[in-house]
C-alpha cells in the first residue's frame, strides 16, 4: 500500500480522545476531538477541532502536498514530513515555526479500518516534555465542506 493509498483509506471523519500526560506518567489534560480529512489529488487537507471544554472548542487547519512519495507540511506556521513505516504505521515529525525549539514526533497506527491511534512525543531543546495517546474511532458523520 503507498502513502497515497493509506491516506485515502483513512479520509473522512474521526473522533477521538486526546490525554497529555508527562513523561512519568502524570495526566496533565484530557479533551475530546472531531478530525476531518481528505485527499485530492496532491494535496492533502485536515482540519482538527479540539473540544478544550464544555463551551470552549479550538479548529486548526492543516494542509500539504506530496514531494515523491512523502507527504510535506509546509506553510508560514508549520513544517512536518510524513514517513510510512508499513502499511498501518506512519511518523509525522513535525515543529511550529514560532518555536523551532520544540519538536513533535507523531507515530500513527491504523489498527482496523475504523480505529487509529496517535502518540506524539514532545520534545523541547532535546528533551521530552510530553506525550500524549490519541485514541480516534471513524465516524459515519459527512466531514463539512471547507478549504
Amino acid at each position: 500500500m503507498t502513502e497515497r493509498e493509506r491516506l485515502q483509506a483513512i479520509a473522512g471523519v474521526w473522533l477521538g480522545t486526546y490525554t497529555h500526560l508527562t513523561p512519568d506518567g502524570t495526566v496533565l489534560d484530557r479533551y475530546t476531538s472531531r478530525q476531518e480529512c481528505r485527499l485530492e489529488g496532491d494535496q492533502w487537507y485536515e482540519r482538527i477541532i479540539y473540544r478544550v471544554g464544555t463551551d470552549e472548542q479550538q479548529t486548526f487547519d492543516f494542509r500539504a502536498r506530496f514531494v515523491g512519495e512523502e507527504l510535506v507540511f509546509e506553510d508560514a506556521q508549520l513544517h512536518g514530513q510524513t514517513t510510512r513505516v508499513s502499511d498501518d504505521v506512519s511518523i509525522f515529525d513535525y515543529y511550529w515555526k514560532d518555536r523551532p525549539h520544540i519538536r513533535i514526533v507523531e507515530t500513527i497506527v491504523v489498527s482496523r479500518p475504523d480505529r487509529k491511534s496517535r502518540i506524539w512525543q514532545t520534545f523541547e531543546h532535546g528533551q521530552l516534555v510530553k506525550v500524549t495517546i490519541i485514541d480516534e474511532r471513524r465516524s459515519d458523520e459527512q466531514p463539512a465542506i471547507w478549504y
